[in-house]
């Protein structure tokens, strides 16, 4: 088994912590970095090794007043969590900067937020996972949130390790608002795990392509038809213009430059855009499927009832999005002006002529 305190031995010398997390709904058949998280395959790190400090559990009456950190402690040990299910689950590791004396004195209602935290910041290397290997079209492998065991649902955990001490803590509480349970979830393979993957570079280009990977996985967690269109065209939207907003006729452009290959297949695909956003037919009524869902309030499978047209629908955004949202991880050093710069010699290099 992997001893997880010698990979990340310095930073916990340095008086960092580590933080270990399930991730439910998620199979990995080798071990891999992403910048400074690293994953591992269920059963290949021992948490016990950690040597967790045993939570206080409740009689198996379950009366007992408690108070102070008895009470914080069974209200972890309330949720199920434990070491062993820890163990039984890929695990994400990371270090993170606490106070720890704060940290001891907590209270339950300080480690949901605490957790809360540690979620969002693994799921840095989630919303990458997601992005390279998470599609529109296939909602039941989609991982569960960074903290959470099982099939996923609304607590989350984490082991919390001290060098100096030498010793660990496991909290828990519920801290998720929503998740995804529909499915077996993501296996990546041991090709995929090799696969290069890093979080966006610091740059003005970077912070938007961070924040469009969190919309891309809010995205992927959608849990009904009409709001998963609604987020990939609001997630498209963002990715043309990050700093103000623009109608569409205005924005097509800056998403058709990173799609099309040809003059012809440019103007063909901003005429596809208006049919996704706004659009009337001969007769002046509105078909634009935007203006439809999310303006005159229809439910996407009324406006489009074919199952297979959705799918279809579903994979011709997601293709939109990855490209466009990969495109701007790879340009993360660039600034908002050279981006736009970029995205000019895109429409020049095939013919058309920018305004």
């Amino acid at each position: 088994m992997t001893d997880v305190r010698s990979v990340f031995f310095d930073e916990l010398s340095a008086g960092r912590q580590l933080v270990l997390m399930p991730v439910s709904r998620f199979m990995i058949e080798k071990p891999f970095r992403i910048d400074q998280f690293a994953f591992y395959p269920a059963g290949s790190v021992d948490p016990a090794s950690l040597r967790a400090v045993r939570n206080h559990t409740l009689p198996e009456s379950g009366f007992e007043k408690l108070e102070g950190q008895q009470l914080r402690e069974a209200q972890s040990d309330a949720t199920g969590a434990s070491v062993a299910e820890l163990g039984t689950h890929a695990i994400v590791a990371f270090t993170y900067d606490l106070d720890w004396e704060a940290f001891l004195n907590a209270t339950h209602a300080d480690d949901i937020e605490l957790l809360r935290k540690l979620s969002e910041y693994a799921d840095q290397a989630m919303d990458i996972i997601k992005l390279h290997f998470c599609t529109l079209s296939a909602p039941h492998a989609i991982p569960g949130r960074v903290g959470t065991w099982g099939v996923g649902g609304e607590c989350l955990c984490a082991l919390l390790y001290r060098l100096n001490d030498n010793e660990s803590y496991l909290i828990a509480g519920r801290g998720v608002v929503s998740s995804v349970v529909v499915g077996m979830g993501l296996e990546l393979d041991e090709a995929q795990c090799s696969s290069p993957m890093s979080l966006p570079g610091a740059g003005e280009v970077g912070n938007i392509a961070r924040h469009g990977l969190r919309l891309y996985s809010d995205l992927m967690d959608s849990n009904s038809d009409t709001v998963k269109f609604a987020r990939a065209m609001t997630l498209l939207e963002y990715l043309a213009s990050p700093d103000e907003y623009k109608n569409w006729k205005k924005l097509k452009g800056d998403i058709v430059a990173h799609l099309a290959k040809s003059d012809t297949a440019y103007h063909a695909m901003c005429e596809r855009f208006r049919e996704l956003t706004s659009k009337e037919d001969a007769a002046g009524v509105q078909i634009g499927l935007r203006t439809l869902v999310v303006h005159h309030a229809r439910r996407l499978q009324d406006v489009v009832p074919s199952r297979e047209e959705r799918e279809k629908l579903f994979m011709e955004l997601w293709r939109y999005c990855y490209t466009v949202l990969d495109d701007l991880v790879g340009l993360a050093g660039k600034t908002r002006e050279e981006l736009k710069q970029h995205r000019k010699g895109l429409r020049t290099a095939i013919g058309i002529v920018n305004e």
